[in-house]
């Protein structure tokens, strides 16, 4: 879902005899069986969260922190144009990164809630697995 940048959650089914004429139909020739067909059964908020570019160690570990490790280092007075220029827009950008980084941590927190998750128990391989998965819901706030 990440890869796709697709919140829809989709079950996959063995399609009817008169859904596999269908998509042969459409397809113009005769289609080996069985056919799948995935079905949508809900959206997953926050899944935005998990995308590569909102990894909070990178925003604020790597991008911030490190950063600004090294701009302490700096002796302000000895730096040239282009130094004070490249650590101005540097420090331009800081506020911007800590409001990503809540944003993350936001949809986040919508991403995690027991209602939000509970549309996965649903494409639990088995009801041993789907009883664990709800338990587990359980768990959270």
């Amino acid at each position: 879902m990440v890869r796709s940048r697709s919140p829809v959650v989709t079950v996959e089914r063995v399609a009817s005899e008169e859904e596999v004429l269908v998509m042969e139909a459409v397809a113009g020739r005769r289609l080996s069986r069985p056919q799948m067909i995935r079905e949508p059964i809900g959206q997953l908020r926050g899944l935005e969260a998990l995308y590569p570019e909102n990894d909070l160690r990178q925003l604020l570990v790597l991008d911030l922190t490190e950063q600004l490790v090294e701009f302490k280092k700096q002796d302000i007075l000895t730096m040239s144009y282009e130094e004070l220029r490249r650590w101005a827009k540097w420090a331009a950008t800081t506020e911007r990164t800590i409001d990503k980084a809540a944003n993350v941590v936001t949809t986040g927190q919508l991403l995690l809630e027991a209602g939000n998750l509970a549309i996965l128990g649903r494409v639990a391989p088995t009801s041993v697995d789907e009883a664990c998965f709800r338990q587990f819901l359980t768990q959270l706030p």
